[in-house]
């Protein structure tokens, strides 16, 4: 009996020690400047604001032969840019669905630069300079390539911010086209 009251007697007298110790270190890492909050879980931080500011999701629906352009959320920082296609007819495109890129936008010369990758793996990276490039920054490819059935292209560098737009190929697609964008940067 003597060592059982012993055994809970610590136990509370540990208890006791080590809850206002906690109390006292969290209250020291909210009051820590030089954190900033990071990695401490600060219940003041709020991530979905932060998500929020460097997210954007867009959606659009386009014609074979037409495309929709969106403009780039910001100059020189890389923004990457992940692209699901479907034709929602029931099929799966091969070898995927998906198209990606990083892309960023000088702010001094106005041009474009990007590596883009392909719906089966294959890359290319590119820039708007020289003008009259090659403005292909990813594909959506029938098969495999070089048989396109929508990319990602240059739309226009002559502004700031430039912008990118979505193409659905007549040639190899006879229904619209569904897509669905994310931007990070």
């Amino acid at each position: 009996m003597k060592k059982t009251l012993l055994a809970v007697a610590l136990g509370m007298l540990a208890v006791l020690l080590v809850v206002p110790a906690h109390h006292t270190m969290a209250a020291h890492d909210d009051d820590d400047d030089d954190d900033h909050g990071r990695g401490r879980g600060d219940p003041h931080v709020d991530v979905q604001a932060i998500l929020s500011a460097h997210h954007q999701e867009l959606s659009f629906d386009i014609a074979p032969g037409a495309s929709a352009s969106f403009a780039l959320p910001k100059t020189q920082w890389p923004i990457r840019i992940d692209v699901s296609f479907s034709l929602l007819n029931g099929g799966t495109q091969t070898p995927s669905e998906i198209m990606s890129a990083l892309v960023n936008q000088d702010p001094q010369s106005s041009k474009i630069t990007w590596v883009g990758t392909n719906n089966d793996a294959s890359q290319q990276a590119g820039t708007t300079l020289p003008t009259g490039s090659n403005p292909v920054i990813a594909r959506i490819c029938g098969g495999g390539c070089p048989t396109t059935n929508a990319s990602l292209e240059v739309n226009s560098d002559a502004t700031l911010p430039g912008t990118l737009k979505l193409s659905v190929n007549s040639a190899t697609v006879t229904s619209q086209g569904h897509f669905k964008v994310s931007l990070w940067y």
